[in-house]
């Protein structure tokens, strides 16, 4: 496998990483994760199974050991030798190529599928239970680096920190998993004894008693045996039940304007973004402030209980669809649930600069973004990302969903229904609904299987030949991008209620 390798911006302000890229570039779908000791791995969550690119800043004692794993012994010398006699002149260096061996690769892979998961994936995940997985994966990865070496030390440490992060929430869904007289669903029992296992793992790492995991693999003891598995072959097909992530939002009547988010601008799970990729979310309403022309902006949140780390990061700029001018910033802050709405709200008030909010779009954003705001909600590279977050978090959850007997869908309906919703107003039914992504005939030919089938392929991921011809689609949640435990136990929280 051949990359091309760029080298360091000389600029002392820049990245200045050493940076390993494939041929299959990232799509719409791609997070880069620091996957520990100053190394980072890009992934596609459309092509979960191989890594992007790979970047570090120094080829050394303490990330060669991580780098051989992912590029192999030959392509680090390389990368090496290479650092050391790059051009010294001016200007851009041009860039080279290197043959690489990610035979090794897997288990660092699937730390930056979950830490993609955890940016992109627009489901209501218990966050503990994904924490605790971004840890044990961590563990995993580590465990295939030599003992005493700097990185693993490094590694473990980080999946150390998430899994005990973690434990206190994971133990109170261990007691309730216990509690509860219904049947586990056998696919949900199995990935939550894989990362039980994760954790007994990282505690065999650990030199004396360490009281959070201890309390993790106690509970689970104690819960364990109490647990009844029902296997989801045992569901026969009937009535859909499987609808939209949530319904599209509606900007109140005293808004004058409305915008959408821009889900490349904020992670997931922060703001409720809509299952219709069309719908506007955010309102604008004229308001006043010092007797001055200001707009009031009103976001939805995901749900009542928000994330700390990101809250007082979170910001809103009005542009200016005509001239892509800033025509003002403002923090938004979350707002105590007002009388007569549900779920909670972010509200800023933006001075205006200018007369009239005519042409206006509301960016809402996270301060650490460093995308470029959308003219306009018209925009593609917008209105792609839009699609693509929706059919990942919709596509994933059938897949989570058919690992439940008791959560019996029409599979074939819902993914017509799918395509019709995701279907680019300008581009007809055999444009992909994103760039890399699936079309919408793509879907309707899948739909054509009956729904037992597509049930018993969505009920195999982990027994399917991952390059057969048949695999399409199925294949985004095998290998490296498997289910996380916390989709499935959200599927199946869901499908209770």
């Amino acid at each position: 496998m051949m990359v091309s390798v760029a080298l360091p911006d000389r600029d002392p302000d820049g990245d200045r990483r050493l940076v390993l890229t494939a041929s299959h570039a990232g799509g719409v779908l791609s997070h880069e994760a620091h996957v520990g000791a100053g190394v980072y791995v890009g992934v596609d969550l459309m092509a979960p199974d191989r890594w992007c690119s790979v970047s570090v800043r120094t080829v050394d004692d303490v990330t060669e050991p991580l780098l051989t794993t992912l590029i192999g012994d030959q392509a680090v010398q390389g990368l090496r030798q290479y650092a050391h006699t790059r051009p010294s002149g001016d200007g851009d260096p041009t860039p080279d190529s290197l043959a690489v061996d990610p035979g090794g690769a897997a288990p660092w892979i699937r730390v930056a599928v979950v830490d993609a998961l955890d940016r992109w994936l627009h489901l209501p995940l218990d966050q503990s239970l994904v924490d605790a997985e971004r840890g044990v994966s961590r563990g995993w990865a580590a465990r295939t680096l030599p003992v005493g070496a700097a990185a693993r030390v490094i590694v473990l440490g980080e999946g150390l920190q998430l899994a005990r992060r973690a434990s206190g929430d994971v133990v109170g869904y261990l007691r309730t998993l216990g509690s509860r007289r219904r049947a586990v669903p056998s696919g949900l029992l199995a990935a939550v004894r894989h990362l039980m296992q994760g954790y007994a793992e990282l505690v065999a790492e650990v030199s004396g008693p360490d009281r959070e995991l201890a309390a993790v693999l106690d509970t689970w003891r104690h819960v364990c045996d109490r647990i009844c598995a029902v296997d989801s072959d045992e569901a026969a097909v009937g009535t859909p039940t499987l609808g939209p992530i949530g319904t599209p939002h509606l900007p109140s009547r005293r808004s004058r304007l409305a915008s959408m988010i821009d889900p490349r601008q904020i992670r997931a799970r922060v703001f409720a973004q809509s299952s219709d990729p069309t719908a506007a979310e955010v309102t604008m309403a004229d308001t006043r402030v010092d007797d001055q022309p200001a707009v009031l902006v009103c976001v939805p949140a995901f749900r009542r209980t928000l994330d700390r780390q990101v809250v007082p990061r979170l910001l809103v700029r009005l542009v200016d669809s005509l001239s892509a001018d800033p025509r003002g910033m403002a923090v938004l802050t979350a707002s105590p649930t007002p009388t007569g709405r549900r779920g909670r709200y972010f509200e800023g008030i933006v001075p205006l600069r200018g007369s009239g909010v005519e042409n206006l779009r509301a960016d809402v954003c996270d301060a650490l973004s460093d995308v470029p705001p959308a003219r306009g909600d018209t925009d593609e590279a917008l209105q792609g990302a839009r699609r693509a977050t929706v059919f990942l978090g919709e596509w994933r959850r059938l897949l989570a969903l058919a690992q439940l007997p008791t959560a019996v869908t029409a599979p074939a309906r819902w993914l017509r229904e799918l395509a019709t919703r995701l279907e680019p107003k300008d581009g007809g039914p055999t444009r992909p609904l994103f760039a890399d992504g699936p079309s919408p005939d793509d879907l309707q030919r899948l739909a054509a299987a009956s729904d037992v089938e597509l049930l018993r392929r969505a009920r195999s991921l982990e027994h399917e030949d991952h390059h057969s011809a048949a695999a399409g689609l199925f294949a985004l949640a095998w290998g490296s991008g498997r289910l996380l435990v916390a989709e499935i136990a959200a599927a199946r929280s869901g499908a209770a209620r």
